[in-house]
């Protein structure tokens, strides 16, 4: 039983050596790995393997797990065209010319343009009373940031801030929503003072 146990040990120690290809190793980089908005967004695909091997082996390159297209050699691959939101896993699969197969993959995820909203109470009060306003944002990720324009000349980078106006009148508040790549949106409505 311990001779059958070290043979199974040294089998599998081996396979795991070969599917390592030394003379191999599959790679490359991506011109962006994350997108904002359903696109279409481009990504460009360039073959950075080493190896004595990298130069006449073959690559699929898949999306997704399904196959797009196929190299020889160092040739960059057709780009890969994203048109929806989601997060997706490119992969190439190199093939060595003593048939031995090694992977590499990266994630590239395109999320969704920011949504701005809010609500506000009380509406229609005396001025110098406070109001909340309430951030109803959505598709927000960590790092969002909110800049509030309450129409009066002031402002405010807080999540839900609150606001009082010195004096009555019809108020544009606008709020605009910027996530970490940059996209934003913005929403405005009229907020009323009294006298």
């Amino acid at each position: 039983m311990l001779r059958f146990y070290i043979l199974i040990t040294a089998f599998f120690s081996i396979q795991l050596v070969y599917a390592q290809c030394p003379d191999l190793t599959p790679q490359f980089s991506v011109n962006q790995t994350e997108f904002c908005g359903p696109g279409p967004h481009t990504v460009t695909l360039t073959n950075t393997s080493i190896g004595a091997n990298n130069s006449v082996s073959s690559y699929d390159w898949f999306l997704n797990g399904s196959l797009v297209s196929s190299t020889n050699g160092l040739v960059a691959p057709p780009n890969m065209s994203l048109t929806t939101t989601g997060l997706y896993t490119i992969e190439v699969v190199g093939t060595d010319t003593t048939s031995c197969s090694d992977s590499f993959s990266v994630q590239v995820e395109v999320f969704p343009n920011p949504i701005a909203s809010f609500t506000f109470s009380p509406d229609g009060d005396c001025a110098t009373t406070p109001i909340v306003f309430t951030n109803n944002s959505t598709n927000t990720v960590p790092g969002t940031t909110y800049l509030w324009d309450f129409g009066d000349g002031n402002t405010s980078t807080s999540e839900n801030p609150t606001h009082a106006y010195a004096a009555g009148g019809a108020y544009n508040a606008t709020l605009t929503v910027t996530n970490t790549l940059g996209c934003t949106d913005s929403y405005s409505t009229t907020v009323n003072a009294l006298n």
